[in-house]
Formats: C-alpha cells, sequence, structure tokens
C-alpha cells in the first residue's frame, strides 16, 4: 500500500513538472532567439528586437560568412517544406511586405521593424534560420504581438521630498515602440500656473527636452522631465502629461495626470473671537484658532502677553474664558504641524466699564460747570442786545427831530390870559385848521405873593 501511494506521488509530480515546463518545451532547441512580447498601436509601425544563438552541438554546420535567412512564420513545426506558408521571408523581400529587416544576420542580430501593423496582425510568429547547412525554426521561443486600438497611458512620477522650498523633478515617460516615429509628450497643469512662473529663470521651474532611451529588452520609451521648486502654493497642483501618437488616420492622444502633495507649516493663522458686541465684566468669551497647513495642524497653543514676555495659558483650538480684570489683556495663538509653526496677530481683550462703575463725580461736576458756563453766556448775550435797543431808538428819535427842523412854520403869536373857565383854545379860532394853538402855564418864583399861576395860549398860524 505504501509502495503505490510513494508511486502515485511521483506520477503527480512528474506531471507537475511536465505542465510547469521545468523538463523543457518538448522540441528540440536547435535555434534559440531572444525577443520580448510586444504590444503594438493600431495605424503605428513597431519595432522588434531580435538575436540568435546557435547551440553548440550545430556550431560547426553554420558559416556566418555565407548568406543568412531569416523566415518569419505563424505556423509551426514544419517550416522548410515548400507548402509551409510564410509570413516574410528575407531572401525574397516584398515590395507589399509590412516588414523589414533592420538587423545584420551575419551579427545574428534578427531585428525587423513592422510597418502599418493592424489588429489583424495580432498573433504569435516563429523564426527559422537558414545558413549553409544548417537549417533550424526556433519553436521554444517564440514572437507574441498584440495590437491595441488605444494608446499607452503615460506614467508620472514624483523623484525628491515634496515639502515647501524643496526641488522635486518630475518625470512623464511613454512606451515607443516604433523609435522612428516617437509620441509627443506636453505638460499642462490645473489651474494653470501663471506664465511668469513658467518662463522663471531662477530655476523655480526648468523643462528638458525630449529624450529617447532604449531599455535592457531593446524596447524604447520616451520619456521628458520638469523641475519645480515646491510651495505652499503648489499644493493640490494638478500636473497633466499627455503623449500624442502619429498614425496613418493621424493622431492618438492618452493623458496621465497626479496632484502634488507639499506639505508645509501653517499659514494664515488668526484669532476669531465668539462676539463682536463689547465685552462686559462677567461675560463667556471664546477665541478660536484657525490655520492653514499640509499636513494639518497637529496642535494649537494660546498665548497671553505681558511684562516678561508671552505666557503660555491653554493648548487647543477654542480657549473660552470668562472675562474681567485679571482676565483682560493681548492674547495670540500659534499652529503647529511636523513642518513648523506661526503665531497669529495678537487681539486686545479690553473692559467696556458698566453704568456702576463709571466716575459719575468727575462726569457730574463737569456737566454742572458746562451748564453755569452756558447760562453766563446766555446771559451776557442778553443785556448785550438789551444795551444796544436804547441806542438805536435815540438814533431813530433824533433823526425824526431833524426831519421835523427840516420845515419852518411862520406865523403870529398872541398871548392873552385865560379866564376862570376851563382851558381851551379860543373859540372863534377852533374851527380853523390851519391854526395850531399851544398852551404856556407861568408860574410865579417861589416865595412870591402874586396871584396864582395862569395860563397863556399861543396862536401859531401856519403860512
Amino acid at each position: 500500500m505504501a509502495a503505490k501511494f510513494v508511486k502515485m506521488e511521483t506520477h503527480i509530480f512528474l506531471i507537475l513538472l511536465l505542465c510547469s515546463g521545468a523538463l523543457g518545451c518538448g522540441f528540440s532547441r536547435d535555434l534559440i532567439i531572444s525577443v520580448p512580447n510586444l504590444t503594438a498601436l493600431s495605424g503605428s509601425c513597431l519595432w522588434i528586437p531580435c538575436t540568435f544563438s546557435i547551440p553548440n552541438q550545430h556550431k560547426d554546420k553554420i558559416d556566418l560568412t555565407k548568406r543568412v535567412t531569416a523566415i518569419w512564420s505563424k505556423k509551426y513545426p514544419n517550416l522548410g517544406r515548400p507548402e509551409d506558408p510564410t509570413f516574410f521571408n528575407s531572401a525574397m523581400p516584398s515590395p507589399t511586405s509590412p516588414i523589414k529587416l533592420t538587423g545584420n544576420l551575419q551579427q545574428k542580430n534578427c531585428t525587423i521593424q513592422f510597418f502599418d501593423i493592424n489588429t489583424n496582425h495580432s498573433d504569435e510568429y516563429f523564426l527559422r534560420i537558414e545558413n549553409h547547412d544548417f537549417k533550424a525554426t526556433a519553436l521554444c521561443e517564440k514572437l507574441q504581438i498584440n495590437v491595441q486600438e488605444s494608446p499607452w497611458i503615460p506614467s508620472v512620477q514624483v523623484s525628491g521630498s515634496q515639502r515647501e522650498q524643496e526641488t522635486v523633478t518630475i518625470t512623464c515617460s511613454a512606451p515607443s515602440p516604433c523609435p522612428h516615429s516617437p509620441p509627443e509628450l506636453t505638460w499642462s497643469f490645473r489651474p494653470e500656473l501663471p506664465h511668469s512662473m513658467l518662463q522663471s529663470s531662477d530655476g523655480t521651474f526648468s523643462t528638458s527636452a525630449q529624450d529617447m532611451v532604449q531599455n535592457s529588452d531593446g524596447t524604447f520609451n520616451t520619456s521628458v522631465q520638469l523641475q519645480m521648486r515646491l510651495s505652499e502654493k503648489h499644493h493640490g497642483l494638478e500636473v497633466r502629461c499627455s503623449a500624442v501618437y502619429p498614425v496613418k488616420e493621424g493622431r492618438k492622444t492618452a493623458q496621465m495626470k497626479i496632484s502634488l502633495s507639499v506639505e508645509y507649516s501653517p499659514k494664515n493663522t488668526s484669532v476669531w473671537l465668539s462676539t463682536n458686541t463689547s465685552l462686559s465684566v462677567g461675560q463667556s468669551v471664546n477665541l478660536t484658532c484657525s490655520s492653514r497647513a499640509w499636513p494639518p495642524v497637529q496642535s494649537f497653543s494660546w498665548f497671553r502677553v505681558t511684562s516678561q514676555g508671552p505666557q503660555r495659558v491653554y493648548e487647543g483650538q477654542v480657549y473660552s474664558l470668562i472675562f474681567n480684570h485679571t482676565t483682560q489683556g493681548e492674547y495670540f495663538c500659534q499652529a503647529q504641524n511636523k513642518i513648523g509653526k506661526h503665531n497669529s496677530s495678537s487681539i486686545n481683550l479690553h473692559n467696556t466699564p458698566e453704568f456702576d462703575e463709571l466716575p459719575w463725580k468727575p462726569i457730574l461736576g463737569g456737566g454742572i460747570a458746562l451748564l453755569i458756563l452756558i447760562c453766563i453766556t446766555v446771559f451776557i448775550s442778553c443785556h448785550i442786545s438789551k444795551s444796544r435797543a436804547p441806542k438805536e431808538a435815540h438814533t431813530e428819535t433824533h433823526e425824526e427831530v431833524r426831519k421835523e427842523e427840516d420845515t419852518v412854520l411862520y406865523g403870529e403869536v398872541v398871548f392873552s390870559k385865560s379866564t376862570t373857565s376851563k382851558p381851551g383854545p379860543p373859540a372863534q379860532h377852533a374851527e380853523d385848521p390851519e391854526i395850531i394853538y399851544s398852551q404856556i402855564r407861568v408860574s410865579k418864583a417861589a416865595g412870591s405873593t402874586a396871584q396864582p399861576t395862569e395860563d397863556l395860549y399861543a396862536m401859531v398860524k401856519k403860512s
């Protein structure tokens, strides 16, 4: 039973070896070629690097000084017979053949170029070498070609530390299966960079010329580089590289984009006060610190400005306090991440006195003094106004008198003694409007024993 189990395990092991190819491809390795599996772009060309070698047991059959023929076929393994189909024969090149031999067969270089390739050319190809007495097909190595309609997406890589004030190199590369018609690589940015930055000569931005390099397997890549000195403005900048491939129908374009993640210290640190009204004693106040940084701010610290310098009073983004005489003063916050730190401008929390705290005695005394001054001013103004009024009236009377003096009245004066009757003008002239009467009272001197006072009348007639 144990022997049967061991025999079964041996069979399984041999099957696994066969499946894995550990025992070889199953054909005689009379010809060995080195060729990569390739992908081509429809409408373009394909460069196929190829070399071959002859095993030691056949080296006496080959003479590289004589003509060497390379035959490519899609069928195997019986190449060499007249009826076997061939895809390309270097000894009988056809003007319409899409393949051209570019390698030197006598130097064991079987490189070819495939022109105007399309999806119908996707297949497996086998190489046969014929020289003098040597004829062999590489049955264990084959050329695999895949033709696609869409172009390759370029790769974009950033080398260097993405941190402010550091210079990084960004490389864009794309496969160039047809080195005679390489893709054109161009840069673009979102948002657009200022033209002054793109044309800067101080090393903040520069681009290299397009370059083509050959890989270890013989294929080609086209690449272009740009160098940038980073700042916080480049954080989140979208860098795009476009690869434009020329094809038979025109052009085919593919694009790759990356976003820069630039580390920078805190910027635009500021303090926000929870109230926009005047502060009063006993009021609750929240101070909030904000800042812009990448990576984000790791810690916020609050400081109070004192005569001995800034004094740390709190750790955290929001600082809450009760406003009073001991907490009033200047405050600022500090934002910090692993790159650096930055301080905000200071904010001054000052007291607005309450009604009971106002200095009423000085205010009241000043108010009373002002009121007295106003009263005195009004009194003086009134007095000056009254003093000016009589002078103006006297001036007017004097002017009227002068006007009357300008009119001269002429007449006769008749004196007569009054009777005991009621004083009055003489009756005979009472009705004459042209006569003006004036009564004159004549008194005796003091101490005189004469008769009592007499009334005299004067008559003046206008003429």
